[in-house]
């Protein structure tokens, strides 16, 4: 029982710091009501992957073909941040995916409570020995 005491307490302070917080911050357990979006939609991401990806000599010569999954951050503007490899496949393709979402355009926010809002991101980048890209 002396236990409970103190705990109730704490419960009832942190539920009225939570009443006070900023509604755009307790965001938590909704849902996206528009994820973010390549800009012209995703053909246009497609064809961009297209013209972009370079397959690596090491690649080729072994013939290798897969995906590499890359995450990021979408910010609330659209800029893209911190892209890193999840799951590679080495060869350079880890590389050359990461550069080329580097180099991609602003992005179309995702937004929550009509406001844009910061979403991470998950992108595979397709790699096929068997063809030559550009």
């Amino acid at each position: 029982m002396r236990m409970l005491l103190p705990l109730m307490l704490f419960l009832l302070c942190s539920n009225a710091g939570l009443a006070q917080a900023d509604a755009d911050s307790l965001i938590i357990g909704r849902r996206m009501e528009r994820l973010p979006s390549f800009p012209n939609g995703e053909q246009a991401l497609y064809k961009y992957l297209d013209r972009n990806v370079r397959m690596p000599e090491a690649a080729l010569a072994a013939s290798i073909s897969g995906s590499v999954y890359i995450t990021f951050l979408i910010d609330s503007t659209g800029a893209l941040h911190d892209p890193e490899v999840k799951r590679g496949l080495g060869y350079g393709c880890d590389e050359e995916a990461v550069r080329v979402v580097r180099g991609m355009p602003r992005w179309e926010p995702g937004t929550v409570l009509r406001k844009p809002h910061a979403v991470q991101y998950i992108l595979p980048v397709r790699f096929d020995g068997r063809r030559r890209r550009r």
